[in-house]
């Protein structure tokens, strides 16, 4: 049977902490092959663990649902990686622009500004329009670093916002 001190101690090397007492902890484990206790995860959640399993597996420094979504946000940054990986094989040697957006915290919305540098008149900034054929897409990266768009130009000429002359109100 695992010691309780030394247990405690095992415990705290990786920022948990039994919440049994010796007591609770001896009369719960009596007599069984394979001892648990309760403990406090370094993530700050209660747990029931296998103490074998904690320290064989090195699991339980994290409750288990806080894993579950580590291990969630983990598969959803492989995906996204493969998915661009993928997007970049498929666009090949096309012109490519990309634009990071805001967040319109009054709509709640992202806004991309699609125009390019037409230099300055009177040190002020005047923007222009892209022209048709500046780009094959347009990589709209969202503000919250979780949404991309990639679309293509022929799509944003049909909706008037690449190749117009004048200033574009939406």
């Amino acid at each position: 049977m695992y010691d309780y001190e030394k247990t405690c101690e095992k415990f705290l090397e990786v920022n948990c902490k039994i919440t049994d007492t010796k007591e609770e902890y001896d009369k719960r484990n009596k007599g069984i092959r394979f001892p648990k206790c309760n403990y406090i995860a370094s993530c700050g959640h209660q747990h029931i663990v296998f103490i074998n399993v904690f320290f064989s597996r090195k699991t339980g420094s994290i409750c288990p649902s806080c894993k579950s979504k580590e291990n969630a946000i983990k598969k959803k940054e492989e995906m996204k990686d493969d998915k661009l990986k993928h997007l970049k094989l498929e666009l090949g040697d096309k012109k490519i622009q990309e634009k990071v957006g805001c967040i319109d915290k009054v709509k709640n919305v992202n806004v991309f500004c699609l125009w390019k540098n037409n230099g300055k008149i009177n040190g002020k900034l005047n923007p222009k329009s892209y022209d048709i054929g500046d780009n094959d897409y347009y990589w709209l990266n969202a503000d919250d670093k979780q949404l991309f768009y990639v679309i293509p130009e022929q799509i944003l000429i049909e909706k008037g916002f690449v190749g117009y002359s004048g200033n574009k109100i939406n």
